[in-house]
């Protein structure tokens, strides 16, 4: 950066919130605290770990093949979630990894 540049480059880092995340569809269910990566560049799902969609379990509603950043392709099993962060709460489409 040259002297009286008004440019300044982003900084780059990798941000974690919490976040409590629940079944929309069981009430029952005390919604399950957890630590989710902010990514400013995702599109689509959020990923939550497969035992805690277990826990709350929410149905898997598809299995559903993504492209990684590196081309390789991995594919998840997709389901609906309620995602609460401070006092804002989001029903989102969440996927969790199973094999076979």
């Amino acid at each position: 950066m040259t002297t009286g540049d008004t440019h300044r480059r982003p900084s780059v880092g990798v941000t974690f919130t919490k976040a409590r995340i629940r079944n929309p569809g069981r009430g029952d269910l005390v919604p399950i605290e957890i630590e989710l990566l902010v990514d400013t560049g995702a599109i689509f799902r959020r990923r939550a770990g497969e035992r805690t969609l277990d826990a709350l379990a929410i149905p898997r509603l598809e299995r559903q093949e993504f492209t990684l950043a590196d081309g390789s392709h991995v594919a998840y099993d997709v389901g609906e979630a309620t995602f609460i962060v401070g006092t804002a709460a989001v029903r989102l489409r969440s996927s969790s990894r199973r094999k076979g």
